[in-house]
């Protein structure tokens, strides 16, 4: 018994080990970068201090990681010179709304590749047409055409970043007229070039497991009624989680279907769980939890039933407010950061994902 649980602690450390090993190997992080903290690690892997340590220990011991304050970073200096010999990229993103403490999601992607471009000395051209991928979910092929007219008469650059919402085909007649490196950003692709996408099915774990450790019996999933592939992948990951049907509903969000309607379905869903006990309600992105918090307003139960809300990609605002709410981080800015990294570096056919965080709202515990 006593050597069992050795074994498990050695394998639980050597876990943390090999999967930063495997983030730095792939350029997730690069030289210079910051380790997350060891909070962070005991969070994300539910082990100890001690664990955690031993494996930063031996990180560098092996020279993969160093000192940085009281911090940890990845070893050596970031040589921008490395970078394929690139100068000048396209960065096809849609351009950024008004910053609000509502919702910035793709503001901080876009940040995170401006931040990214500096540090590694690359020029930015950015198209005027991609304002139009902020106007429409589903962009019309008209306006389509129009952006990939617009790259007939761009300068010449040594690769592209693609927004999510430029469907693969449109950047296959991209490619083809301008055979340079790209990446996508936000989803994933059937194209041979990386994509830097959320980790969502892990926010989801991460988001149960929380609801858990609150005392949550019944779980309330609401999930991305436009079947985004982002939404597809994360209602994936909760039915994988072993919930009882009996103590899980699945739930419709606004995405589509209309407020009326999806909130019909929420509180039918509330009813059903509510003999359970406390109630965890989840939802698949940001905004719609913070059209519940706002729906139900500064309430710590329900019918008499006690819940928690969460997100994925943070709450904005919404962290300030009433009921107890929790949300997970995917790391936007990261992203962005990300995709010029993998750009660069001749990632290719691989799906790179930042380390995701929990974040808890002030009225939580």
């Amino acid at each position: 018994m006593f050597l069992g649980h050795r074994m498990e602690k050695k394998l639980l450390y050597r876990k943390i080990y090999d999967n930063l090993k495997k983030a730095i190997n792939e350029g997730v992080l690069l030289p210079g970068d910051r380790i997350p903290t060891v909070e962070e690690l005991r969070a994300k892997y539910g082990v100890s201090h001690i664990t955690v340590l031993r494996a930063l220990k031996e990180l560098q011991s092996d020279r993969i990681i160093e000192a940085s304050g009281k911090r940890y970073a990845v070893a050596g200096t970031r040589n921008v010179h490395t970078l394929k010999n690139m100068s000048c990229i396209g960065v096809l993103t849609r351009t950024l709304w008004p910053y609000s403490l509502r919702d910035n999601y793709f503001n901080d992607i876009n940040y995170g590749i401006d931040d990214e471009c500096a540090v590694c000395n690359l020029t930015e051209i950015r198209l005027p047409k991609c304002r139009m991928l902020n106007a429409f979910p589903i962009v019309p092929k008209s306006s389509l055409d129009e952006i990939v007219s617009s790259v007939e008469q761009m300068p010449e650059v040594d690769g592209f970043i693609f927004d999510e919402r430029i469907p693969d085909e449109e950047i296959s007649r991209i490619l083809a007229m301008r055979q340079v490196p790209a990446v996508v950003v936000n989803r994933t692709t059937a194209l041979d070039i990386p994509a830097v996408v959320p980790d969502g099915a892990g926010a989801v774990k991460l988001l149960v497991e929380t609801g858990r450790r609150l005392g949550c019996k019944g779980f309330i999933f609401c999930r991305d009624t436009a079947n985004s592939p982002i939404g597809i992948e994360r209602l994936q990951a909760f039915l994988r989680m072993d919930i009882p049907e009996n103590q899980r509903r699945i739930v419709s969000n606004t995405s589509i279907v209309t407020i009326d309607l999806a909130l019909r379905e929420f509180f039918q869903a509330f009813e059903e769980l509510k003999y359970l006990g406390k109630i965890m309600i989840i939802a698949h992105g940001d905004a719609y939890a913070r059209s519940l918090l706002g729906t139900l307003g500064n309430k710590l139960e329900l019918h008499g039933v006690p819940f928690c809300i969460a997100g994925i990609n943070n709450l904005g605002s919404a962290v300030n407010f009433s009921p107890r709410l929790c949300s997970v981080d995917v790391g936007t800015v990261e992203m962005g950061r990300l995709a010029v990294r993998a750009l660069c570096s001749g990632h290719c056919n691989k799906v790179l994902s930042p380390e995701i965080k929990l974040e808890m709202g002030e009225t939580l515990c």
